[in-house]
């Protein structure tokens, strides 16, 4: 499992860029032994990979998701740290799928999914948070949401995600 404190470690200040070579040995395993089964076709059969939208406020988080995503086919369609960015850039780049983060400054994940779906009824939005309370997750998949994945999680779950967002 990658565990939060293995990806952002005991320093509250977040580092701004990374380097596959600073990321802990056991998510360069999981990247590895991630490579091989159903979730490597990003495509899905399409001519292009599928385009993702990373809505997430810590920047190692974000930096850990597109490594995770480019080293798997998927094309990084943007970023937002944010609730509000993610509506705007939900509506800028009409990405494939969405991976959405709760608790973020502005506005929460939660009314940034509804408002997605407000834009878009057929959007794809993976949550994947540190929240597991059930009532969370009800009201994140209520709002919107297809999937959830818990913090921490494993690669091969993230990427499941994404892969059967893109099919569905």
């Amino acid at each position: 499992m990658l565990w939060e404190h293995e990806v952002i470690g005991s320093n509250p200040i977040y580092p701004t860029e990374t380097s596959y070579s600073q990321l802990p040995y056991s998510f360069h395993v999981q990247l590895e032994h991630a490579a091989d089964g159903w979730y490597d076709m990003a495509s899905g059969g399409a001519s292009r990979p599928s385009r993702v939208l990373i809505v997430e406020d810590a920047p190692f988080v974000r930096d850990v998701f597109r490594y995770a995503l480019t080293s798997h086919n998927y094309d990084v369609a943007g970023e937002a740290v944010n609730g509000i960015e993610a509506i705007d850039k939900y509506r800028a780049l009409k990405p494939d799928v969405v991976l959405m983060d709760l608790l973020m400054p502005i506005m929460d994940g939660i009314s940034a999914i509804r408002k997605i779906i407000e834009l878009d009824s057929k959007a794809k939005i993976v949550v994947v948070s540190a929240i597991s309370k059930l009532s969370i997750k009800e009201d994140a998949m209520n709002a919107g949401a297809i999937d959830f994945v818990t913090k921490p999680f494993e690669l091969a779950r993230l990427l499941k995600a994404v892969n059967d967002a893109c099919a569905a």
